[in-house]
């Protein structure tokens, strides 16, 4: 069962660079979900004041003080995903963040240039 130690030295070395490799593409494409992901969510917050304004409409008032449009989304959203509303509501506020004020970062996670160091 024992090699000579140059041999077995090489296909360690060839495995890891293997894993190295896998590992490196594994996070970039997780970097790159990560960044969709916030570009999906960041557009949550447009079908809430879209869905606010229906509602306005439908009620016959200018604007509504209600936050049942931002619930309403939240709730499917959060179904959809086995998430709570409140962890919905974290990700669309940590999305309009990176995407207003991180753009080119995000967009860098993207494309697996960077990767993010995400906590759920």
């Amino acid at each position: 069962m024992s090699t000579t130690s140059s041999a077995g030295l090489s296909a360690v070395l060839t495995e890891l660079g293997e894993i190295v490799d896998d590992l490196t593409q594994c996070r970039e494409r997780a970097a790159s979900a990560f960044a969709a992901e916030m570009f999906f969510f960041e557009r949550v917050v447009g079908v809430v004041d879209r869905r606010e304004k229906e509602r306005a409409a439908q009620n016959g008032s200018i604007t509504s003080a209600s936050q049942l449009a931002m619930r309403e989304v939240y709730a499917e959203v959060a179904a959809a995903l086995r998430l709570s509303e409140w962890q919905v509501a974290r990700k669309v506020s940590q999305a309009w963040s990176l995407t207003h004020r991180f753009y080119e970062t995000l967009c860098d996670a993207s494309s697996g240039q960077i990767s993010p160091n995400t906590r759920s």
